[in-house]
């Protein structure tokens, strides 16, 4: 339980980290507040799709699949 509370944190502190760093590269106040929404949004998307513990497309099993078709001619 506790591994999940300190992954949990982990990932809602880099999502906060993502939403500074739109915040400081915005030039106008209203572009700074898009992107310190939209970037974190952006990344949380991605991770829920590719990245998460089970995502929605495993492109690791496929990654690797096409990786040994592709330079299986090596062997």
């Amino acid at each position: 339980m506790v591994n999940l509370s300190l992954r949990f944190s982990l990932e809602i502190f880099a999502l906060a980290v993502y939403g500074h760093w739109g915040f400081k590269v915005g030039n106008a106040g209203i572009m700074k507040g898009i992107l310190s929404i939209v970037i974190p949004l952006g990344i949380a998307v991605l991770w829920g799709l590719f990245g998460s513990p089970r995502p929605v497309y495993n492109y690791q099993r496929n990654f690797i699949s096409c990786w040994r078709h592709l330079f299986s001619w090596f062997q």
